[in-house]
């Protein structure tokens, strides 16, 4: 089943959906830490659909792009965000997209 199909089922549609996705790509959101707070709550490491994945020890996190506040070269920032539902839509991708990893030409991760 479809990661996102999964996710939509145990989340609100607002945690999956956002009007800013055409400003903020792959190539300036991966691999950098997320802050909150001024505090490192993670590294982001995948992006699906409108989605980012953050990875903090043995937890993923699903954070939607709305709580995106800027980034920069070596962070993003994000704002207030419900972390129970991050939390569980961070282990619905993981179970989801573990089996099912694909790169591309230039060696990035596909999701699918």
């Amino acid at each position: 089943m479809n990661v996102l199909k999964k996710i939509s089922k145990k989340l609100p549609d607002k945690l999956l959906h956002s009007r800013s996705s055409k400003k903020l790509r792959p190539d300036n959101l991966l691999y950098k830490y997320v802050l909150h707070d001024k505090n490192t709550i993670g590294e982001s490491v995948a992006i699906a659909d409108e989605n980012l994945i953050i990875k903090d020890k043995a937890k993923m996190l699903c954070v939607p792009f709305d709580v995106i506040e800027r980034v920069d070269d070596e962070y993003v920032y994000v704002k207030d965000f419900n972390y129970d539902e991050a939390l569980a839509a961070g282990e619905v991708w993981f179970e989801g997209s573990r089996d099912t990893l694909h790169f591309d030409e230039k060696g990035m991760p596909i999701y699918e």
